[in-house]
Order: structure tokens, then sequence, then C-alpha cells
């Protein structure tokens, strides 16, 4: 049976039947009615503040008992958003919008729980645990925990993994990815619970599967500025897409005059002030700018 301390092992955990019946019937109705929000990276819908208020005191309750026994101090409610196959599938991959911001996926936590789930055996997520990959190669596990960003490609029974917090560097491993996946079958209320630097992948889009996911961080992470600025082309690519949202988290650097901020600050601030930044165009060049500008020269919004 699996124990929250799993999540220092494998990395990740599965409770069976964790939604009842109305919980389950509360969430489709949300996410039936639930608007579709525009995102840089991928369509979906959010879990709606009525619903987070609902579910949050529960959650809470968990993530302060996985604090205590596994040592994962993911404190605080970042957000939820509905996934569905119906808008795509994602490749082997570690998250990077849980990463970048944040800056420490071992203190992450992704409560995901399918809501529509035709066929138990189809349209999963895909796990590499941690204590196998350390197994096959310790290096790729060194890269790997802790981090965000990273996407895989199988090459000839390989696997190379490009890190976007790197400058180019794409190192190929001697394993095949595949092989030492898991891939647990999940049906409608089931939770999946997994650590922030986990890498996986959609198994299929066979069946329209919708799944609620819940995203819990370290409020007290003291995130760095440069950190976040810095990194390879990939990742750069990655910020101007989002550039919004990234010139909101460096306005808070600038807003404070400070190279390091506790994570749940960042949070508040974008939930202040993303909507006035979103609201006007935003060209790359001055993006881009916002990179080298002294931190305190920028007391406003």
């Amino acid at each position: 049976m699996s124990t929250w301390t799993d999540l220092n092992t494998t990395g990740y955990v599965v409770v069976r039947g964790f939604l009842g019946a109305d919980e389950l019937d509360y969430l489709v109705r949300d996410y039936d009615t639930a608007p579709v929000e525009p995102m840089d990276s991928y369509p979906m819908r959010r879990v709606r503040q009525a619903a987070l208020d609902h579910f949050r005191p529960r959650l809470d309750a968990v993530a302060a008992e996985i604090t205590a026994t596994a040592g994962v101090t993911a404190d605080e409610l970042e957000g939820a958003g509905y996934f569905a196959t119906a808008n795509g599938l994602f490749p082997w991959h570690q998250d990077v919008d849980s990463y970048l911001p944040f800056q420490d996926h071992l203190n992450y936590l992704n409560f995901y729980m399918p809501i529509i789930k035709p066929d138990p055996t189809k349209s999963n997520v895909c796990l590499v645990p941690m204590n196998r990959l350390a197994e096959v190669s310790p290096e790729a596990h060194t890269l790997v925990r802790g981090n965000g960003g990273i996407m895989c490609t199988r090459k000839a029974g390989r696997t190379e993994m490009n890190d976007m917090n790197s400058d180019g560097k794409k190192p190929l491993f001697d394993f095949d990815i595949e092989k030492i996946a898991d891939t647990p079958h999940l049906s409608a209320g089931d939770l999946l619970l997994w650590r922030g630097d986990l890498l996986h992948r959609t198994q299929d889009s066979h069946t329209q599967r919708v799944s609620a996911s819940f995203r819990y961080y370290n409020a007290k992470k003291a995130v760095s500025r440069a950190q976040l600025i810095s990194g390879g082309v990939d990742k750069y690519v990655f910020l101007m897409k989002n550039r919004h949202y990234y010139q909101c988290v460096i306005n808070a650097f600038d807003a404070a005059g400070t190279d390091h901020l506790p994570a749940g600050h960042l949070v508040r601030y974008c939930a202040e002030h993303l909507p006035a930044v979103r609201s006007r165009p935003l060209s790359i060049p001055e993006f881009l700018a916002s990179f080298t500008r002294p931190v305190a020269s920028t007391r406003t919004q």
C-alpha cells in the first residue's frame, strides 16, 4: 500500500476513491460551465474560485499531513485547472510553469484527479519513478531531481534530455525511458499525487478524459530573479511566449527593490497585477529589456 513517504522514493502516490460521488459531480459541473481561458502554452479551463474554496480545506489537511510524515513542504494552493485529452497530448517532460516562478520542484505537489474517465486502462498519465531512474542512470537522476523544464526524446533505445535551464546541453543516456515508466490505471475519483520534478507524459487520447489538477507549492521558498532570467535559448523562447505573466513576475522584484522574494509574495503580486499587464501590448524587445534593467529602477507595478 502506498504511503506519503513514497513521494521521497518513487515520487508519486495513488489513492483510490479519493473523491466521493458528490465531489465528482461538483467538479464535473464546474468543468462544464467554466469558460475556456486563452493560454499561451495550453488551452484549458480553470477551476473556479468557488470550487477552489470548496476543496481547499481537505487538500490543505492532506498537504499538512504530507509535510509532517514525508517532509515535503507544499503548503499553499497555487490554483487548479482541467486537463482534457481533447486538447492534445503531452510528450515526456517536466512541467515548466510550476518550476520557473517557484524554483522548487521537491516541494511542489500535483493533486491530479480524473473526473471524466471512460476507461481505467486508457488516457492515463505515464510517470518515471525516481528510484527506478536512479537505478538505470544516477547521472540522469541527478539532472532530473528537483529540476523543471526537461524535455525527453527517445533515440534508438536511448533517452535524450533537453534541460531548458542549461545552454544547449542535451545529454544522451543509455536507457529507454518507456521501459522504466509506470502507468497507474485510474478511475474517476482516484487521486494521483506526484512531486513536481517527475517526468511524465499523456498515455493516449483514445478516450475523452478530463482531469482536475490542484497545485500546491512552498510559499516560503526564496525565489531568485537571476535564476529566473538565466538559461538557454529554449528557456528564453518559452519566457517570450508567456511574456505577460513573466513580465509581471519581474515587475514584482522591481517593485520590491530586491533580487529575492518568497514564492507566496510572487503569487499574490501576480494575482493583483497580472490583469493590468495582460491588458496592454508587450513587445519582445520591451520584455527582454526588463531582464537587464536595475532591480530597483521600477517602484511601480
